[in-house]
């Protein structure tokens, strides 16, 4: 394939004419190329650069991007149209079996910053399970030693599989409920995770449903 007409459609009509003068003006060149990659540079103010990627030769697909503030947009703009043009005339070999044109999927700055937040608040959200782990096992320890600790109902030394495995989840999250339980306990150990799952924390909606499930149980089997 070396004709523009199979990636006419993916152009607004404005978009082609803007971006086929400026072929016209020779304000476009090709910097670097390969098999998979072609890189062009169009000339203006600003500046915009271009990139085609293809993951083969063989592929009926490449992706572009373009430096200018346009790339943000959900449409290509004149500087890949440009580059376009002039890439099929000088490299046809690359758009052999090109059939199709996508977007190079990239990040906004809002996004990008959106993204930053997100993993912040999980980061402090693994270090709080990890300070309340060390917490609850220093308490473990001192439970061991004799030393005082508040007094709680035991939970029998035979429990349903079922509680067995929520006790456990609690255990993983820093809460050592099979040592030492009540339903102020649980309450309370609910009321913390409940803060580290919140997806304002970096938590997600399937964590909170887990946190949920595993509280009713053990809630359910300590009022018989």
């Amino acid at each position: 394939m070396t004709d523009v007409s199979p990636f006419e459609s993916e152009f607004k009509a404005e978009v082609r004419s803007h971006g086929s003068q400026l072929v016209s003006k020779d304000k476009v060149s090709l910097s670097h190329g390969s098999d998979t990659e072609i890189g062009g540079f169009v000339k203006g103010t600003p500046p915009a650069r271009v990139a085609f990627q293809a993951e083969s030769i063989e592929s009926s697909t490449f992706t572009a991007s373009c430096s200018c503030p346009m790339n943000a947009k959900s449409s290509f703009c004149k500087h890949v149209w440009a580059v376009l043009v002039q890439a099929i005339a000088e490299r046809p070999d690359f758009f052999s079996e090109k059939i199709s044109i996508e977007k190079k999927n990239s990040s906004s700055p809002k996004e990008a910053e959106t993204s930053r937040i997100q993993s912040e608040a999980k980061k402090r959200a693994s270090d709080y399970r990890k300070a309340q782990y060390q917490k609850q096992k220093s308490h473990s320890k001192a439970k061991k030693t004799g030393e005082s600790v508040p007094s709680e109902s035991k939970l029998p030394s035979t429990t349903p599989d079922a509680v067995s495995e929520a006790i456990q989840y609690f255990k993983t999250n820093g809460f050592f409920l099979d040592e030492e339980v009540s339903e102020s306990g649980l309450g309370e150990a609910k009321r913390k995770l409940s803060r580290v799952f919140h997806p304002d924390k970096g938590g997600t909606h399937e964590e909170t449903v887990e946190l949920n499930l595993h509280s009713e149980t053990i809630q359910k089997f300590l009022r018989g």
